[in-house]
């Protein structure tokens, strides 16, 4: 699938995502305030690790192989080995989830009373991990249409249980609601998977030694950034929160969660459409075109979009969020510069992935994580929740 092709699908379903997070947003803000975005946020970037742990940190590996090896016995032994490891790393986990839910709880929202989200997230993980696998398996193996039309499936399903179980239950309801989303969108990507003969048999498929081998380079990897910016995330959010107050942590929230919608847009053509094609370059020249091709393409896009994001900055406090909100812009206008930076240093990132570079990879991501909270806590201690923002373009440039 060519770029244009990928960049149209995966529209479609960002797009879809975006309509949804904006939705849910404009819910959150409105029945639950800032400390609600703060609290969600929070929640996002736990959810973000346990996921990583428990699908053993090598989705990109299985992008990877799938698109580099067509081979269909390969191909085979690849989604076996990984959905038995993963089955088992959700099970454990799951468990201790539901074990150490009161203090879970107190640690991410100075409350033990929503222990609850903990032991759903527990319960659930199973299918959470397998719906990952599922986006996986469809990206490899180039099956980009129907991974938008899930994607898009999704958001619309996890925007429903938002908004009911929000309604029901208030800021639990909301926490829980992803956990919904999880078995609910399962069946359909097991349904996806099944007809396309790539669900294998837990109990009969084998553990191939070899597939380990090659996937433990992206699980090194993947775990190095898959804990590191979600932790880097929640380590701004507590200083602010304790340093300042929530109302702040949840104007910060905010500012990088309008951030995120678009930038998800773009990172989904980017992991969608490059990881694959740089995985199945092998000569140095088409790699440097293809990359030259890659910021020709995406950089006008974002500066287009991060312009048109400014320029409707009061439109999207009224619509999306509430007036509460309107201190976030000048934190919101610095991550919109910072955004340009981040985007160009991913398409080089990607390239790092797509040939398993691994100590290059670790290294700038180390440094990077360093100089970030270093950045971070220096800024937030001179200028507030501004700083964050100074401290986001200064790390992304050095990225």
């Amino acid at each position: 699938m060519n770029f244009f092709r990928t960049t149209f699908f995966t529209s479609l379903s960002t797009l879809t995502s975006l309509v949804c997070g904006l939705v849910t947003t404009k819910f959150i803000a409105v029945n639950i305030g800032a400390a609600g975005i703060a609290y969600t946020g929070q929640l996002v970037n736990i959810s973000a690790i346990i996921t990583l742990l428990g699908s053993a940190a090598c989705t990109n590996g299985v992008v990877k192989y799938l698109a580099e090896k067509p081979d269909k016995e390969f191909r085979k032994r690849v989604i076996q080995t990984i959905f038995k490891v993963c089955a088992f790393l959700s099970v454990v986990i799951g468990i201790v989830l539901a074990i150490f839910s009161v203090q879970l709880s107190q640690k991410a929202f100075l409350d033990n009373t929503q222990f609850i989200v903990f032991i759903t997230l527990g319960l659930v993980l199973f299918f959470s991990i397998q719906n990952v696998l599922f986006y996986s398996i469809l990206n490899g193996i180039g099956e980009i249409k129907t991974l938008s039309y899930l994607g898009i499936v999704t958001a619309i399903i996890n925007t429903f249980f938002v908004i009911f179980l929000g309604t029901v239950w208030g800021l639990t309801g909301v926490l829980i609601s992803a956990s919904f989303t999880s078995i609910t969108t399962w069946g359909i990507g097991y349904f996806i998977i099944k007809r396309k003969h790539f669900y294998p048999n837990f109990l009969q498929s084998p553990l191939d030694r070899n597939v380990l081998k090659l996937l433990s380079t992206f699980t090194i990897m993947n775990l190095v950034s898959g804990i590191l910016v979600p932790a880097v995330q929640i380590f701004i959010r507590s200083k602010l929160i304790y340093n300042i107050n929530i109302n702040e942590a949840g104007l910060w929230q905010a500012a990088t969660r309008i951030s995120d919608y678009y930038i998800n847009f773009l990172y989904s053509v980017l992991s969608v459409y490059f990881l694959p094609k740089l995985s199945s370059i092998h000569e140095i020249k088409l790699l440097r075109r293809e990359i030259i091709l890659g910021y020709a393409r995406i950089l006008p896009m974002v500066l287009i979009i991060t312009g048109i994001v400014w320029i409707l900055r009061d439109l999207i406090i009224s619509v999306v969020l509430t007036e509460e909100f309107r201190g976030m812009l000048p934190i919101l206008k610095l991550y919109l510069i910072g955004d340009v930076i981040k985007i160009c240093s991913w398409i080089l990132a990607f390239l790092l992935w797509a040939k398993a570079m691994m100590r290059a990879y670790i290294i700038s991501e180390l440094s990077f994580t360093i100089l970030s909270v270093i950045l971070n806590v220096y800024f937030i201690n001179e200028y507030g929740a501004i700083g964050t923002g100074w401290a986001y373009i200064i790390s992304y440039s050095y990225y």
